[in-house]
């Protein structure tokens, strides 16, 4: 016996919700289907701008929702307009690249095969750095100082184009004395996991407020942002200088089977020239630079061989690479010095941590000394982070450090920034490309690969099948009642 027409639309009806709520574009509080949306947002008075993609999965807690990160990420867009003077007198908008997207396995294994050509169809760079969130400037340009033998450092630098785009406004120039040309996406890409359930969300705040379990999403963009900014190591041209490693990692980088020195004296980035060895009160440039001086004969020498022919070839050298990177795994040997020319005055005391001489050291602030100071959201210790009500003002350290980088609301001082650089030469940059989300084909990564998979498959074909049933049924009906001649006719 045929079942009846009615629980055949029943079932009908039930497959089609659950497969709608498994793509969905929009979600609801009972988090049934993802919520994807891409748009454009800026700060209050247009000095930043950002292009958000937002994708959160099935998985997520339901009080998250892309209009709660857009207004978060607008807060701490506004807070940065005020403060660093970000697009005021007529400096071209500050661009970011910006999504709140799940952690995605695919990118990792897409990084680990992208010599083959292989594409990620997600989020890479947040994937890649396993992390809660990640940002990193994405365009440099070489700004060659007016005084190159001058005490501020060498010369040229890697610098952020967010903040020669305010120098631009005061002044500088390129060498041919035409205006700088900011044709391109994005300054900075900030990226930040939709899949984690620690978020706070201010416009969800239960009234006691942030419990001890949740990180204000707004202190983790505050934190991120910094380093997009130009608190960061990154600069390296990866097209020119393939596979390129810190210097206090390895001295040289290995190319083709050749040994060749990163060139991070003469292409330097901004931040690093105002690291300083807190004792001996030495820029770090000046021990890489005695690092360089050794040449060794490449043909000669195996990359295993290395340390052990600077020693016997070059033991200033040798002394100058040791003693990088001891103070770089020494806890508080290393500072910032907002001001390049007194090195004897106040330093702001950066993350090195013992025995752990990585690309994270010294682009933090260090926690012991910062965690319960106004300055602590670019410590390192980002579990104290956990619990905290967000504040919009930047603790005086971390002013004075962006500062010291360009960042300034100040007329005058940003024309007197313009003077000391000669001109700006522009320069790709390709550690990072700025990505953009192909919405569809989540849409369908996310069916293939959230806990509703088998519930997806099934239900797909489950609803193909009830509908020819359904297609078959009514064309012998309309057979055995001619009511296909009728309409025929």
């Amino acid at each position: 016996m045929s079942p009846p027409r009615t629980l055949l639309r029943v079932i009908l009806l039930v497959a089609l919700v659950v497969l709608l709520a498994a793509t969905a574009t929009h979600a609801n509080e009972s988090r049934l289907g993802l919520d994807i949306e891409q748009t454009t947002i800026s700060s209050k008075n247009g000095g930043v701008t950002a292009s958000v993609t937002c994708l959160i999965p099935l998985n997520a807690p339901p009080t998250y929702s892309c209009g709660s990160f857009f207004s978060a990420l607008r807060e701490v867009m506004d807070s940065f307009e005020t403060q660093l003077g970000l697009g005021a007198h007529g400096a071209a908008p500050l661009a970011l690249d910006a999504s709140f997207i799940p952690f995605c396995e695919e990118a990792v294994d897409a990084f680990a095969e992208e010599d083959s050509g292989t594409s990620a169809r997600c989020a890479s760079a947040l994937s890649h750095q396993h992390a809660l969130a990640f940002a990193s400037p994405v365009r440099f340009w070489d700004l060659h100082r007016a005084d190159p033998k001058a005490a501020a450092g060498p010369s040229p630098v890697f610098v952020s184009s967010a903040v020669v785009k305010l120098l631009a406004s005061a002044g500088l120039r390129a060498q041919d004395g035409s205006r700088l040309a900011f044709d391109f996406p994005a300054d900075i890409m900030l990226q930040v996991r939709s899949d984690w359930e620690g978020w706070f969300f201010p416009d969800h705040a239960p009234p006691e407020g942030i419990n001890k379990g949740q990180m204000d999403v707004r202190i983790t963009m505050q934190h991120e942002l910094m380093h997009g900014f130009g608190v960061s190591f990154t600069g390296f041209d990866m097209a020119t200088v393939p596979g390129a490693v810190l210097p206090w990692q390895q001295p040289m980088v290995i190319i083709g089977g050749n040994l060749l020195w990163t060139n991070w004296t003469t292409d330097t980035p901004q931040y690093v020239t105002h690291l300083v060895d807190v004792k001996g009160k030495r820029p770090l440039t000046d021990i890489v630079r005695t690092i360089q001086t050794y040449q060794p004969k490449w043909a000669t020498i195996k990359p295993a061989d290395l340390g052990a022919a600077m020693q016997r070839d070059a033991p200033d050298a040798y002394k100058a690479a040791k003693e990088l990177a001891t103070l770089l795994s020494t806890p508080r040997a290393v500072g910032f010095a907002p001001d390049r020319t007194k090195l004897d005055e106040h330093l702001v005391l950066v993350d090195t941590p013992a025995g752990n001489v990585t690309a994270n050291s010294a682009v933090h602030l260090d926690s012991e000394t910062y965690k319960d100071s106004p300055d602590y959201p670019l410590i390192s210790d980002t579990g104290a982070y956990m619990g905290r009500p967000f504040t919009a003002t930047l603790g005086p350290n971390l002013m004075a450090m962006l500062r010291a980088l360009g960042y300034t609301a100040s007329k005058t001082d940003r024309e007197a920034d313009a003077k000391q650089w000669a001109y700006a030469a522009t320069r790709d940059s390709h550690f990072l490309a700025v990505e953009r989300i192909d919405v569809l084909q989540w849409r369908w990564n996310w069916i293939k690969s959230t806990p509703w998979p088998a519930v997806n498959v099934c239900v797909a074909v489950s609803l193909g099948l009830v509908w020819l049933w359904g297609v078959r049924k009514d064309w012998v009906a309309l057979k055995q009642n001619n009511v296909w001649i009728e309409m025929q006719a």
